[in-house]
């Protein structure tokens, strides 16, 4: 069948009207049509190449038989306009995997202009199947070779009535609206071609708005009448010519979704016609002086009129666009100062608020208690044992042991709740039961429970660590009873232990977000979680840790603690530095979260850039505790929404490759013993959602690396013990008949 196709190709593209028309009467376009259909229907990856060439062939048959043929163009109808669409449906990345798929495609862009239009039921049932939105796809994948093209079918298709209502109607990524990506498009070409502008996007030369850098080499020399000149070669070459004619068809008014600078270039582009007719006959005026011939006085003046007239639209494009400009900027101050109001509002209230409550707390006996009431991560508590019970010592009964005290962990408490419901914080546990006649055994005294939450580590007066509990159900004996009375005791009983200890809650979590105020984390957890975190555009927003849970389709759950920013010198407890350090000591790994455009706390302070904020970091943890830099580590660069934040980030990621090369630019104590050392470098933005399942994905990487490292060390350390236990010999005791005893000698 390649063959056959391939012959069939050569012969209609011989472009006899005869064979053609044979050709279309005796059902060929409807054959190749059930074809293509049918090789859809059998697709296969082995035969991907064949198939592609398959088609592609077809649809450049199609197109030779439907071009200048309008009744071949009434046979292709709907059934030829669905294998179209089939095609530009394809996922782009395979569009753009290979040369079979770009055959492929440019076949289907020749069929659409060659087979649809100007074939008007066509062209209606393409733009009632959203085809323009699958050509308006294609173009922002900005494929070069391909937009002069798909722009071409653009024009050719605003001539219906019906198109302008689609091409307003599509939303690419982002939101973007057909006439930003157009405008988009327009910018780009320009800077490949060398056009001169402003960094407003304002025109430089208004003698020469348009010009090219190819233009400015040419020399402009006498040209035969029927060469194109280079203006007129340019308007053929690029595609603002194309662009020009699509937004012209759209009449330049209520374009939707375009930003300031989008509107400083449309004024450009709204102008195009004028400022190309200005080039050509500034080519003509200047061939009439090479060639030395002097025009009538008036064909003179009217040359001279056309370019200053031209000069003039420049000049008045240049007024309109400052004037945009400017307007935009006092926007801008007027958006700025809306939300400096809202900022200064919203402190203010913070600030009455905590006036309030602190009036409030110096009106109560238990006001210190309260002050700190809303989060508590570290609580004081007396426990004792219960004392034995009495001997019986006529009948040598003994008495019960006292009850024990225990500290049992619960996932779903908390040392706030702990607090309320036993605000005298004293634990003591009953005692033992005392010998009777009834019952020479005393019972055992009634153990307390003090319920705790999960990841407490549990200290004595003097700060040496009792025990930890890290898991559901986990219990630690704080405070044992005394034993009761028995003939050792002389049948007196033992008073319980008295201790008084310390729980210190350290939030066990897998991933730890750590970062300075304000870099995003509270909004990175909300997005990646079920978490609401308190989220506004100011500093200090999250004032306790946060926990939330990353839900994967494999019903995996991972863990993340977001905590309260840190500051410069957090290890000497500087904003409760060590209050929220210790809880990045559970987590099994680090996320750093940095903010692209730099940080600065106040106007009293320095403006660190995200690579300072990332050294700081570190030197931060370092000092507080050394181990932490042995966790691993990835970073999430945040807030790449804003502007220039992708010109910053290749900055950013060049330091990063060679941090050492830039320590010069710190002072000696800010420059940690060694630096960390990510496992992945992420861009995101919690706003908008970029890069956000990227960073999920190489958490839940990371993780699972770590697991497997983690269960490899275990599996290897079993084997070690299994193998010395086997290779250790086994010797058994020698017997007591064979140990000689020494002999007296007796006189």
């Amino acid at each position: 069948m390649r063959y056959s196709l391939r012959l069939l190709r050569a012969m209609v593209y011989l472009e006899n009207d005869t064979i053609n028309k044979d050709l279309c009467e005796n059902g060929a376009i409807q054959q190749l049509i059930g074809i293509f259909k049918n090789t859809i229907s059998k697709y296969n990856d082995k035969e991907e190449a064949i198939l592609l060439e398959i088609q592609s062939d077809i649809l450049l048959i199609l197109s030779g038989l439907c071009e200048y043929h309008i009744p071949g163009k009434e046979i292709f109808g709907t059934e030829g306009v669905d294998i179209i669409l089939h095609v530009m449906k394809t996922d782009p990345k395979k569009l753009q995997s290979g040369l079979g798929y770009n055959v492929l495609l440019y076949s289907t862009l020749d069929s659409i202009w060659c087979c649809i239009l100007g074939c008007y039921p066509s062209e209606d049932y393409f733009l009632e199947k959203e085809g323009i939105f699958l050509l308006l796809d294609l173009l922002a994948l900005n494929q070069k070779k391909f937009c002069n093209l798909i722009l071409g079918i653009m024009v050719e298709f605003c001539d219906n009535p019906k198109t302008a209502a689609h091409v307003n109607a599509w939303r690419g990524k982002k939101d973007q609206t057909a006439a930003s990506l157009l405008i988009k498009l327009w910018r780009k070409e320009e800077k490949e071609l060398g056009v001169k502008r402003d960094k407003y996007g304002k025109i430089v030369d208004t003698k020469k708005p348009l010009f090219t850098s190819f233009q400015e080499e040419q020399k402009i020399i006498p040209l035969p009448a029927n060469c194109p000149t280079i203006a007129v070669m340019d308007v053929a070459e690029n595609i603002r010519a194309k662009i020009y004619a699509v937004l012209g068809k759209l009449d330049f008014e209520n374009l939707p979704g375009l930003s300031a600078e989008d509107f400083v270039t449309l004024c450009i582009i709204h102008r195009y016609l004028d400022f190309k007719i200005g080039e050509i006959w500034n080519e003509i005026y200047e061939e009439i002086k090479l060639e030395k011939l002097r025009p009538v006085t008036t064909d003179k003046k009217i040359l001279e009129s056309i370019t200053a007239a031209s000069e003039n639209i420049g000049k008045m494009v240049v007024s309109l666009q400052s004037e945009m400009i400017e307007s935009q900027a006092r926007q801008d101050v007027q958006n700025e100062q809306k939300v400096y109001t809202k900022i200064q509002a919203t402190h203010k209230q913070r600030e009455l608020a905590n006036k309030s409550w602190e009036n409030f707390l110096a009106r109560t006996s238990n006001a210190k208690t309260l002050k700190y009431g809303n989060f508590i991560d570290n609580l004081r508590l007396f426990t004792k044992g219960g004392s034995g019970g009495m001997g019986y010592p006529r009948l040598g009964g003994e008495g019960g042991k006292g009850g024990d005290v225990w500290v049992v962990a619960h996932n779903r408490m908390t040392l706030k709740q702990l607090k309320d419901k036993y605000p005298q914080k004293r634990f003591v546990a009953g005692e033992g039961a005392n010998s009777r006649v009834s019952a020479l055994k005393g019972s055992k005294g009634k153990d307390c429970e003090i319920p705790v939450p999960v990841g407490v580590s549990v200290t004595d007066e003097n700060g040496k660590i009792i025990g930890e509990l890290n898991k559901e159900k986990d219990r630690l004996l704080v405070a044992e009873g005394g034993l009761g009375g028995k003939l050792l005791t002389n049948f007196l009983p033992l008073k319980g232990q008295k201790r008084v200890i310390h729980l210190d809650l350290k939030l066990i979590a897998d991933i730890g977000l750590v970062g300075f105020p304000n870099a995003g984390k509270s909004s990175l957890l909300s997005k990646i979680s079920h978490a609401k975190p308190a989220i506004a555009d100011y500093a200090f927003t999250t004032i306790k840790p946060e926990l939330g849970k990353i839900m994967y389709s494999d019903f995996k759950q991972i863990s993340v603690a977001d905590l309260p920013g840190l500051i410069e010198g957090a290890h000497m407890n500087k904003g409760m530095g060590h209050k929220f350090l210790k809880h990045i000591e559970r987590t099994k790994q680090l996320l750093f979260v940095v903010d692209i455009s730099g940080f600065q706390l106040s106007s009293q302070t320095h403006y660190r850039t995200a690579f300072e904020t990332i050294i700081l970091l570190s030197k931060e943890l370092e000092l507080y505790k050394e181990e932490l830099h042995t966790k691993p580590a990835l970073l999430a660069v945040n807030k790449m929404d804003l502007p220039d934040a992708q010109g910053k980030f290749h900055v950013l990621m060049n330091q990063l490759q060679n941090p050492k090369e830039f320590f010069h630019l710190f002072e000696k104590n800010m420059i940690p013993e060694r630096t960390v050392e990510f496992q992945h470098i992420i861009p995101i933005s919690a706003i908008t959602g970029e890069g956000i399942d990227e960073l999920k994905n190489c958490i839940r990487k990371s993780l699972d690396e770590h697991t497997n490292q983690e269960n490899d060390a275990y599996h290897k350390k079993q084997l070690l013990n299994l193998h010395i236990s086997n290779t250790v010999s086994y010797s058994e005791p020698p017997s007591k008949t064979a140990v000689s005893s020494p002999r007296m000698d007796i006189t």
